[in-house]
């Protein structure tokens, strides 16, 4: 049924809990400390030992492994597809408009760092019932966002499904919207990383905004679901994700990387499995806290030995940026205001990411 479908109008209306959960949490912190506890963290730890156990070889056309921000597979030639599902169940939790958006965002960013723009996409939406009032404006706002990000990239929701009634003794789950996009990749082997990341310009696209509300931060550090929750910046989000794209698909980047959970702390932390990084952010006036573990979207990190022409590439799209650092060694040394420095090995990176494998047989 595709024209005058049969429709039922719930009573909608905005839970009670969003009314509590305003306010951002403001406690001095180990910032070191604080990245290796989210690095422990089930969200963002390695899933490797779960996703090994399945054939995600075959046909041996998987060109960029799972565990990147998207899986490439070539299809013909130099030709390609990348692939990524994205969710943020507690950003959706205290803003299901934006939090759906985001998602929806943050999928098309993983594309974009494979030089891939959305052609399609898919969902999963995931809610408690839909006959509390509560529940039902969750989910009428979460189409709305999802929606709003696939009409500003022009593509279409070609399949997807509902589940309701995700609940346990009259609790519901966070509402969870999930999405897989797709992208087309012109040349699969732009998408390999070379052999040595060292000694490359590492530029900061995007703007990072006190938006610690619904972040891991909080989760993990304070077991607090509350705050100000990242918003879309819906003027900057085509730009943003066709400018990302067309770095890589030039070839101008030796490796981008979407900074989503855990923020930017984390991204610079993952990067640094593959190669270390010395990084000043003196210049920042946010918090070190904010700075590093904000969720704000439509952010990733580039390593280009091409900058000035990056840095072109993104101030004609009126993206904000700034060279942050560069590559080499094997730590990750980061240079925050009044000159604090704080410095972490690989080898403790590692310890944290793959924190998770030892509970799984």
């Amino acid at each position: 049924i595709f024209e005058n479908v049969p429709l039922l109008n719930r009573p909608k209306k905005v839970p009670e809990y969003l009314k509590k959960l305003e306010k951002n949490v403001k406690k001095d912190v180990d910032i070191k400390d604080a990245l290796l506890h989210l690095l422990h963290s089930p969200n963002i730890s390695s899933k490797e030992e779960i996703y090994r156990m399945y054939d995600h070889e075959v046909q041996t056309r998987t060109i960029v492994k799972p565990g990147d921000d998207a899986t490439v597979l070539r299809i013909y030639g130099k030709h390609g597809i990348a692939v990524s599902s994205d969710s943020l169940p507690s950003h959706t939790y205290l803003d299901p408009f934006n939090g759906s958006a985001g998602a929806t965002y943050e999928c098309a960013m993983n594309l974009a760092t494979k030089g891939a723009v959305p052609i399609a996409m898919v969902d999963c939406l995931n809610f408690g019932s839909p006959e509390r009032p509560e529940i039902m404006w969750q989910f009428v706002k979460s189409i709305h966002g999802i929606k709003r990000v696939a009409e500003l990239l022009d593509i279409p929701v070609i399949s997807g499904n509902v589940s309701f009634y995700n609940e346990n003794e009259g609790s519901a789950i966070k509402p969870t919207p999930v999405v897989t996009l797709i992208g087309e990749v012109e040349d699969i082997s732009k998408t390999l990383e070379p052999p040595s990341l060292s000694d490359f310009s590492l530029i900061l696209a995007g703007e990072t905004k006190d938006e610690l509300g619904g972040s891991e931060f909080y989760r993990v550090m304070y077991n607090y679901d509350g705050g100000n929750p990242p918003k879309v910046d819906f003027s900057k989000l085509r730009n943003t994700i066709f400018t990302i794209a067309d770095v890589a698909r030039k070839g101008y980047s030796k490796l981008i990387h979407d900074v989503s959970i855990g923020g930017l702390g984390v991204a610079l932390a993952e990067i640094s499995l593959k190669v270390g990084l010395e990084v000043d952010l003196s210049d920042f006036a946010l918090p070190p806290e904010v700075l590093l573990f904000s969720e704000s979207y439509g952010r990733a990190l580039i390593l280009t030995e091409k900058e000035r022409k990056v840095m072109k590439m993104l101030s004609s799209s009126d993206i904000p940026f700034k060279v942050i650092g560069r590559s080499g060694g094997e730590n990750l040394s980061i240079t925050l205001k009044k000159w604090k420095k704080i410095e972490i090995g690989r080898e403790e990176i590692e310890k944290a990411v793959n924190y998770l494998s030892k509970f799984i047989l």
